[in-house]
């Protein structure tokens, strides 16, 4: 059988392979009476980011479905004496009328007293901050159900400072200097010798700037050039904004397809504190670590403005709202 030289060549594409057999002349050969080219296609492959993100909602999930469980258990013999059916009007408050079970099915979802429903309930209190607003100021005795209402939500919505058990007892300065200290001990960056917190942090309290803006104020104050990558990602993390992690720690040896990513201001970072202190180490974690405990008393901070409780800067808030609809 006669042999011949023949280049094989492919256009790799990410879900298709198109191929084409020539002779030294490029000219197309021929075999069976067929030409030697064609294409052929299949599913696309995907990063593991779907499959990550998930999994870190089934996780999140989980230990939601397990903190109000263990609420439940708590409260269930109180709540029981005074009305047998308020839970499960509670978890089958998500359905129409029709397919609600039996035993609760009437039109209202949380109270169904002779003398106290939801019309009352909403009227005296429009959210859920208002009620934790009155258990806060009123040291007198309440209907079990609404304390359980008031700690279901803080348990359901426990907010994202959660690096830290300390955050209570720091302010936005102690924050910025402590964070200062590990940038500079972990990663010899420094970066903040030539400002006082002060300015940083009145530029990230900014109400009127984006994270954007406001990463761009901090760069000119810092007076970073442009090629201090690892510098320019320690002011994006401490704005809210996506940052790389494998540019700020240029001292972690990955694949390079393995991305580090991580942005405080996701509601979600918490479940990603495992897999990141794995791909960047414990000492790398720590700067990361200091830089959320910063940002978190920035926008801790910024939601209470004068006030001593979360509740009250809501209602403040929703009275706010509620005056310029009138307007």
């Amino acid at each position: 059988m006669e042999t011949k030289n023949y280049y094989l060549g492919l256009d790799l594409g990410t879900n298709s392979v198109g191929w084409a057999v020539t002779d030294e002349n490029y000219q197309l050969l021929r075999y069976k009476g067929k030409d030697l080219w064609g294409i052929r296609e299949f599913e696309e492959a995907k990063t593991s980011v779907e499959r990550r993100t998930n999994r870190t909602s089934r996780r999140r999930r989980q230990r939601e479905v397990a903190r109000i469980g263990y609420l439940k258990d708590c409260f269930h013999e109180a709540i029981e004496y005074v009305d047998p059916h308020f839970l499960v009007r509670l978890e089958n408050s998500k359905y129409h009328l029709e397919d609600k079970d039996n035993d609760v099915q009437y039109n209202f979802s949380l109270f169904n007293d002779s003398n106290f429903t939801d019309i009352d309930y909403y009227n005296a209190y429009p959210t859920i901050f208002h009620l934790r607003k009155e258990l806060i100021e009123n040291p007198e005795p309440h209907d079990v159900r609404l304390v359980y209402l008031a700690i279901l939500n803080m348990f359901k919505h426990r907010g994202h400072f959660l690096n830290t058990g300390e955050l209570g007892n720091l302010n936005a300065k102690d924050a910025f200097d402590n964070m200062k200290m590990v940038i500079n001990d972990s990663l010899s960056i420094n970066m903040f010798s030539n400002v006082s917190s002060e300015q940083i942090i009145e530029i990230l309290s900014n109400p009127e700037f984006s994270r954007t803006s406001k990463k761009e104020h901090l760069i000119d104050l810092l007076q970073i050039e442009k090629n201090n990558k690892n510098q320019i990602e320690i002011i994006k993390a401490i704005c809210g904004l996506k940052t790389n992690g494998k540019i700020l720690f240029n001292n972690v040896d990955l694949d390079k397809d393995t991305s580090i990513e991580f942005d405080f201001s996701d509601f979600s970072f918490d479940e990603k504190v495992e897999d990141l202190t794995s791909l960047v180490g414990d000492e790398n974690f720590n700067v990361i670590s200091s830089m959320k405990v910063f940002y978190d008393c920035i926008v801790l901070s910024k939601t209470l403005g004068k006030h001593e409780y979360l509740s009250f800067a809501r209602c403040e808030s929703y009275e706010k709202h509620h005056e310029q609809l009138l307007m």
